[in-house]
């Protein structure tokens, strides 16, 4: 859901295109989660978009549905929530990754390994603070929905501009 709330909604297609396809749709609660704030940057006036909370990024693997979506972390900053929802058990579990001074968007998930008895995965962000450039990296979340230590991709080496004569305070990064 793009403004928040506390369900996920999994959509099932049950038949292939030749065979009259329906589609499926259940709504799964968890806990609330929030739109996030725009992030700030080093040396900017300009705040960068974090947009909403819909999911950016799922795969499918060995009965579980892994995804992952920006939320917001508390006092105004951008975080990421992690999920894993098993479709034979029919529950859920998630974690959040983040801190307060630093924002954390646009997660792209990939797996590590692809068996039932190992669940971690690499989660691709952006990130921004006041006391650095928007820059790239990722961080791992192993099998007991821990993340491990992040690890920068790619430092920022200026702040991103408005460029919207639309939206003046804001811009997409």
């Amino acid at each position: 859901i793009d403004q928040g709330g506390n369900n996920y909604y999994i959509t099932k297609i049950n038949r292939d295109l030749n065979n009259a396809p329906e589609i499926e749709i259940k709504s799964i609660l968890w806990d609330n989660y929030q739109v996030p704030g725009n992030a700030t940057q080093k040396n900017g006036d300009c705040k960068l978009k974090t947009n909403d909370c819909r999911i950016t990024s799922a795969y499918y693997s060995n009965g579980i549905i892994h995804f992952a979506h920006n939320v917001h972390i508390g006092s105004g900053f951008c975080g990421i929530q992690y999920g894993r929802y098993n479709t034979e058990s029919n529950t859920i579990e998630c974690n959040r990754f983040g801190e307060i001074g630093v924002n954390y968007a646009y997660p792209a998930i990939a797996p590590i390994r692809l068996t039932k008895e190992n669940l971690s995965v690499i989660i691709g962000f952006s990130s921004s603070s006041k006391e650095y450039f928007p820059q790239h990296g990722f961080v791992e979340c192993d099998n007991s929905l821990d993340f491990r230590n992040s690890v920068l991709i790619k430092d920022g080496n200026s702040a991103i501009e408005c460029d919207n004569p639309k939206d003046i305070n804001n811009t997409r990064w």
